[in-house]
């Protein structure tokens, strides 16, 4: 809870103490008094020797507030709140119309309550920026009545059947009812509780990263886990021309992490597990292609294919043939990388490896398999293998790429 002290600085009313935070803790009683006491309508509220009118006249949005207290709570040390945050939901109080009044005093504050409504946007847009990633994924929600509150003025009470009346006719339009129900199904996956103990749980395991993972905390709930993926899938969510060795190195930190806790879940089944190998297995050979130094690239490739073999002896055990067909499909373009990197550490051209012939038989045979199941999008797969055969065929590509 907010509220603007007279002194024209924003105050944050709370019910639990901050390690960091000031002694000043009012009531319930106090805080709601100083939070509603709008100018005009209710006296300021005086606590501990300060005066204390509505919070809106400061932070009209106080989605920013909200921030930087989650922040305080959670990620003090490192500020770093947004991987933490699972759902995110903000409510307006309606787009409101401002009407002519006479009173100078009221005129005074119209014109202040004008400006709050158009930085009340403002504010909205920017933390819609902020949080991006998470609007696009389905993980922040901004839910505001767009229109038939424009007459309803701020002392209007009475007036709660045209409010109740607007806000259901906003909720049942085709736009809202998607939101609320992505919103409803983001927050029925939830399965835990933002603890203080997760969050040391991750900060202890970003300051032991070059322990082995036999070496980390063994437990995660399914959400946690969850939420390891999603961090890991949103470092590779880049146009492929701007993705960057980071990405690939953060994605594959968040998804080793995911594994290790996945493979001691007892719950967990041999499909998950295998698509999780296929992402490192992709993000595995992602950093070999861009990795500088020859050894890097040898290495990366080779873990690339020990999560491919992973994936693909699991899936094999679930008879998924389709997943199979796709793990099988990736093995062969890691195997095409290997040989070119053979080719140019043996100092061959990549066109007179004498394997060359049969990995294109091989990458031939992949894709008739994919092609039978009839779900697949075949123009990614093909372009995906002339790329790859690309890099043992075309020597030209090739001395581009190295550049």
């Amino acid at each position: 809870m907010q509220s603007f002290q007279k002194t024209n600085t924003i105050t944050r009313l709370r019910s639990y103490r901050l390690p960091a935070g000031s002694d000043f803790h009012p009531t319930i009683l106090e805080a709601a008094l100083a939070t509603s006491a709008a100018p005009t309508y209710f006296s300021d509220m005086a606590i501990g020797g300060s005066k204390f009118v509505d919070g809106a006249l400061g932070a009209n949005n106080p989605v920013a507030e909200v921030e930087e207290e989650a922040a305080d709570l959670w990620c003090e040390d490192t500020g770093h709140l947004q991987p933490l945050v699972k759902c995110f939901i903000s409510i307006g109080t309606g787009h409101a119309g401002i009407r002519s009044v006479s009173d100078k005093g009221m005129k005074n504050l119209i014109q202040t309550l004008q400006k709050e409504a158009t930085e009340t946007e403002n504010t909205n847009q920017q933390f819609l920026g902020r949080w991006r990633n998470h609007v696009e994924n389905d993980r922040c929600f901004r839910f505001n009545v767009e229109h038939g509150l424009e007459n309803v003025g701020l002392a209007e009470f009475d007036q709660h059947d045209l409010i109740r009346a607007a806000t259901s006719t906003y909720l049942k339009e085709r736009g809202t009812k998607g939101k609320v129900r992505s919103c409803v199904e983001n927050l029925r996956t939830k399965e835990y509780e933002p603890t203080a103990a997760f969050i040391k749980k991750l900060k202890y395991e970003k300051t032991h990263e070059s322990q082995r993972p036999s070496q980390m905390l063994s437990r995660a709930t399914t959400s946690e886990i969850a939420e390891l993926i999603t961090l890991g899938n949103s470092h590779l969510k880049v146009p492929p021309d701007r993705i960057t060795v980071d990405n690939f190195k953060q994605a594959r930190h968040y998804f080793t992490k995911a594994l290790h806790y996945l493979k001691g879940d007892a719950s967990s089944s041999l499909k998950q597990v295998s698509r999780l190998c296929h992402k490192l297995m992709e993000t595995s050979l992602g950093l070999s292609m861009r990795a500088r130094d020859g050894t890097e690239r040898k290495v990366y490739a080779n873990q690339a294919r020990e999560y491919g073999e992973t994936a693909l002896n699991n899936v094999r055990r679930v008879q998924d043939q389709c997943m199979a067909a796709q793990v099988e499909f990736l093995l062969t373009c890691v195997g095409v990388w290997q040989m070119y990197l053979q080719a140019r550490t043996g100092g061959l051209e990549p066109r007179d490896h004498p394997g060359r012939g049969d990995v294109e038989i091989e990458m031939t045979e992949r894709l008739q398999v994919l092609a039978r199941f009839g779900n697949l999008d075949m123009e990614a797969y093909e372009a995906q293998a002339q790329k790859y055969l690309g890099y043992v065929n075309d020597s030209s590509r090739v001395r581009e790429w190295e550049r």
